[in-house]
């Protein structure tokens, strides 16, 4: 685990002296431990004894390879990192009661393949989903049931290796102003519990109605050119399409479509980012997080379908956010045609706006500091969907 900070501790407590509650499990490398989890600090795991819960045990964070709590949340402490703003409400989420991150039954397997679905049973060499078909026990390292209860295969350090690639990211952080092109949401502690909050309206960007006034961008981002921050912006939004054409191509097996997921995801700055779909069959807009929409896509029900982002260009002024990063926005086009028995039934075209974010990191690297930086996808925006 990286330490910045010796005095940056993260415990978190829980009210004691309860006499009932359900086990969660630390995994060593030699050895299970199992009770309730209290504390989560960067020197130590603090858990209930499981025959008397007034007893509580230690065990250092640094022999622990992983640990899954009784809702089927997960943690890797190694990957925790102390100078992140989110990792205090990420120990939260795990620690408190009727808290979970999925509906879905989740497999995962080598090499780093996470599959989301509904098993509806198993035998001695295959498990049955009913969405994707059956998958080899041999290649299936973990499973978290839609019930929180799991099962281990294998030495829990190779566990831990294929977790880590799928640890959740942190939590969206405390609502802020938003910056003046972005697409704002609200995150409340529903969201945590897996309840749905109200929704907010959306502030979808719009270049032509934007009235903020741009930034000088050789002030905001010295060593990042403009046109290199469009570039890349455009390319990131043409990637993601890219990822969407597998998800929407039934002949693609689920390993490469759940890496079409996974890697998709890595293109937005945090799984919070929202997209927004419409349909000229109904009148309302639906709003979705990133997973969420691609697992949408994933199971759309056609014969055939066909994506296509056309007009894809930057189109707004580079602007500070009041976290530290810039925000730009990228206009695009989407074409959507779905057939069935080779006959088109469905089409439309919906005009977008992706908010997207530039952000910059210092890099140290054999006594030098140096200046990186990255472009990533957030909040997508319907504008308007009309017929094909």
């Amino acid at each position: 685990m990286r330490v910045i900070d010796c005095s940056f501790v993260l415990v978190l407590f829980v009210l004691a002296g309860q006499a009932v509650y359900a086990q969660d499990e630390l995994y060593l490398q030699k050895d299970v431990k199992k009770g309730k989890i209290t504390e989560i600090s960067l020197t130590a795991i603090k858990y209930q004894n499981p025959q008397q819960s007034s007893q509580s045990l230690l065990v250092p964070t640094e022999k622990i390879l992983f640990i899954i709590n009784s809702k089927g949340d997960f943690l890797v402490p190694s990957r925790l990192d102390s100078s992140s703003p989110y990792s205090q409400r990420r120990i939260s989420h795990f620690i408190a009661a009727d808290t979970s991150y999925s509906l879905a039954d989740q497999l995962f397997l080598t090499p780093d393949i996470r599959i989301e679905g509904h098993i509806t049973r198993e035998d001695n060499d295959y498990l049955y989903l009913s969405d994707t078909g059956k998958i080899d026990r041999k290649r299936i390292v973990a499973i978290i049931y839609s019930n929180g209860s799991h099962k281990i295969f294998g030495p829990p350090d190779s566990v831990a290796a294929v977790l880590a690639n799928f640890q959740h990211p942190p939590l969206p952080s405390p609502p802020s102003p938003p910056p003046a092109t972005s697409v704002t949401s609200v995150t409340t502690a529903n969201d945590l519990s897996g309840n749905e909050p109200p929704k907010p309206a959306l502030k979808i960007p719009n270049p032509s109605t934007d009235t903020a006034a741009p930034a000088d961008f050789s002030r905001l981002a010295p060593d990042v050119s403009r046109k290199e921050f469009e570039e890349k912006a455009t390319q990131k939004t043409v990637q993601f399409t890219q990822y969407l054409k597998i998800l929407c191509d039934k002949t693609a097996d689920y390993e490469e479509i759940n890496k079409a997921i996974g890697q998709a995801i890595t293109l937005f700055v945090n799984e919070g980012a929202m997209i927004e779909t419409s349909s000229n069959n109904r009148n309302t807009i639906s709003r979705l997080k990133v997973r969420d929409y691609l697992l949408k896509v994933k199971r759309i029900q056609y014969d055939k379908i066909e994506i296509e982002w056309t007009h894809v260009q930057y189109v707004s002024d580079l602007k500070p956010g009041p976290d530290g990063n810039f925000y730009g926005v990228v206009s695009f086009e989407q074409e959507f045609r779905g057939y069935r028995d080779g006959k088109l039934v469905y089409s439309d075209i919906t005009r977008k706006n992706a908010t997207v974010v530039l952000k910059t990191y210092q890099k140290s690297y054999e006594g030098t500091t140096k200046s990186i930086w990255d472009v990533l996808l957030s909040d997508i925006g319907v504008m308007s969907t009309k017929s094909l």
